[in-house]
């Protein structure tokens, strides 16, 4: 038998054996960077192996290892695979930044050879906060079990909230919330003394998207007839992080 058949017919006997990640959710913080995971079997034992990364149709990577022992990489966004990836079998796609403006978009890894292209041996699905959950793959009307698939969760810090006291109206004293540049829209309530919540109606709050951004601004307004001597805090929740700000202002 051809050594080239037979070290087609072991890579492929390799990968049917691939490691399956259970089903779990990336979460992606706007700006910053991220690994796309995808782990299979150490491929040292093969030479001139040719992979692809497609974001969709688009191939955002390229990469290919020579017997000689170098590697050639081809990207577009700064994207990245580990140049020993064959040997340690890690092929993750490393993104520098996550980028909001990506909707939901799907990652998809090929092993390239002559004449012949694999099925996608990992998809990662790229959604934007909303929709928090896990599905497989499928392929026509069947379920790839080998094909781990992944929902990424798009979030970004709100920044601290700014609060100030405004001039009353009558008898009643205005305090403004500020906070900016977060992801999803956030939770915003108020407190006073720390433990008591505003009269009903008192509080209007409004979330607007950035220009050419997913992240959202949010301002609210308590008016209320409070006394200087109680505190008054502002809350901003950003339930998919887990993160919660606040702000206190005391007389």
């Amino acid at each position: 038998m051809p050594v080239a058949l037979w070290r087609t017919g072991l890579l492929l006997s390799f990968l049917t054996l691939c490691v399956c990640l259970e089903e779990e959710c990336v979460i992606g913080i706007v700006g910053q960077s991220i690994s796309l995971p995808c782990f299979y079997p150490e491929l040292s034992p093969f030479v001139n192996i040719s992979i692809e990364w497609r974001r969709d149709d688009e191939v955002v990577l390229r990469s290919v290892w020579k017997e000689d022992g170098n590697v050639e990489i081809c990207s577009i966004n700064r994207v990245t695979v580990s140049r020993d990836a064959p040997v340690t079998g890690n092929f993750s796609l490393k993104v520098p930044t996550v980028d909001p403006k990506e909707g939901k978009i799907y990652y998809n890894l090929f092993i390239i050879s002559p004449g012949n292209q694999s099925a996608p041996l990992c998809t990662v699905c790229l959604r934007t906060a909303g929709q928090y959950q896990t599905h497989r793959l499928s392929s026509g009307e069947h379920v790839n079990e080998l094909t781990p698939l992944f929902d990424w969760l798009f979030t970004a810090s709100f920044s601290s909230p700014l609060l100030q006291r405004e001039a009353a109206q009558g008898d009643k004293t205005v305090f403004l919330c500020h906070s900016s540049g977060g992801f999803p829209k956030p939770a915003v309530y108020w407190l006073i003394n720390d433990t008591q919540t505003p009269p009903e109606g008192s509080v209007t709050t409004l979330t607007a998207s950035l220009p050419d951004s997913r992240l959202y601004n949010v301002t609210s307004h308590l008016t209320a007839n409070i006394s200087k001597e109680s505190s008054v805090s502002c809350v901003i929740e950003n339930l998919f992080m887990k993160e919660t700000l606040s702000s206190t202002s005391c007389e």
